[in-house]
């Protein structure tokens, strides 16, 4: 299949561009936020998935998970 590319056609008003809820891009560097969960296994694949979306910003993150949920750092 070959697809058109196209410019200057706008983004409509209130589309999202990342489909994510958590606020990583909001973080400053010290502060965190925590995600509850009671699922150790999920809790570690969000880890995972905070870990590769910091990466992909340009930002450090620093998690933990427990049986609890998972809280993260941004450090820089």
């Amino acid at each position: 299949m070959d697809f058109k590319i196209e410019s200057g056609v706008p983004i409509p008003a209130g589309a999202r561009t990342e489909r994510t809820k958590y606020p990583l891009d909001r973080l400053q560097v010290g502060n965190s936020f925590f995600v509850p969960m009671n699922d150790l296994k999920r809790a570690k694949n969000l880890r995972a998935t905070f870990s590769m979306r910091a990466k992909k910003k340009g930002i450090s993150v620093v998690s933990i998970a427990d049986d609890t949920g998972v809280r993260v750092w941004r450090t820089a």
